[in-house]
This record gives structure tokens, C-alpha cells and sequence, in this order.
């Protein structure tokens, strides 16, 4: 059986740091409609009602914090002691080997808790092919110098589950 999608989302975790606030909040939440975080709070703010009609995570002991930001990355550069002989050896290979070492990039990002990432110096078609090579799995967000690109997941695809966070 697939994994059912929706449109609002409630996590519930011990500590919930916004990224402002000097501390977390200690029995927090966050709710999640559509796309975006519509609140963050104390869970005994929510209400027994917003809790029943909205599918839940709650993470016992945990910790939830927002998606770091890189601001400074080379999508299409190795993280090798030799990324730029790397990177010619991967242009001349084609537009298609520089894809696939972003997308690489790209994804662990994502798996270090990176959200949102800034690229400095991925040619436009590479930027393109990466952001349209990633639509599957939800990548960081990322914008090259020359035109902001989203590479998120289609809209409608959160899911309330352990894969959305």
C-alpha cells in the first residue's frame, strides 16, 4: 500500500527551536499545511481538537530544528583533494556527468539536514538539468547566480510521515 499523501501535518517533539529564540520550546509543535509551516508553539496551546483531526508525528526525546542553509556550495564540484581537474574531466564528459555529480551533492545535502542551498558557479544547463532530475525526491531548495531555480518536490506531495522530516 502507497503512502498516503496530505495536505496538513502536525509534529510534536520535546524541544522545538525555531531558529530565533534564544531556547526551544520544551513540549512543542509544528504544523504544516500545503508547503509551508503555518505555526510553532507550545503543544498544550493546540487544542485535544487540532491534534485528533490532523495526521501526527510525535518524536519522544527529540529535538526538531529548521533545515540549515548553505549559502556558498558548487553544485557540480567533487568534494575530492582535486575537484577542479574532477570537474574538467566530468565537462567534457557533457552537461548530462555534471548533472549526476549535482544531483549526488544535492542529495546529501538533504541528508545532512540541509534545506536550502545557494550554487556559485553551475552553468545554467547543468542548474536546469539538476533541478528537473530531483523533482522525485524533495532536494534542497537552490538558486544559481544567474536565475533562482526551485528543485523542490511537486506541490501536494507532503506526506505525515518519517520520510517528510
Amino acid at each position: 500500500m502507497g503512502e498516503q499523501r496530505v495536505n496538513r501535518c502536525l509534529i510534536t517533539a520535546e524541544r522545538v527551536w525555531d531558529g530565533r529564540a534564544p531556547e526551544p520550546v520544551r513540549e512543542g509543535f509544528v504544523r504544516i499545511e500545503g508547503e509551508l509551516i503555518t505555526a510553532v508553539g507550545r503543544r498544550a496551546d493546540l487544542g485535544a481538537d487540532a491534534a485528533r483531526d490532523t495526521p501526527h508525528i510525535d518524536l519522544p526525546g527529540a529535538t526538531l530544528l529548521p533545515g540549515l542553509v548553505n549559502g556558498h556550495v558548487h553544485m557540480a564540484l567533487s568534494g575530492s583533494d582535486t575537484p577542479i581537474r574532477d570537474y574538467r574531466r566530468e565537462a567534457r564528459a557533457g552537461d548530462a556527468a555534471l548533472a549526476v555529480r549535482a544531483v549526488r551533492n544535492l542529495r546529501s545535502a538533504v541528508e545532512s539536514g540541509v534545506t536550502t542551498v545557494r550554487d556559485l558557479g553551475t552553468v545554467d544547463e547543468v542548474a536546469t538539468a539538476t533541478g528537473s532530475a530531483t523533482r522525485a525526491t524533495p532536494p534542497p531548495r537552490s538558486a544559481s547566480p544567474s536565475a533562482a531555480r526551485s528543485a523542490t518536490a511537486p506541490t501536494g506531495s507532503n506526506s505525515c510521515s518519517a520520510a517528510a522530516i
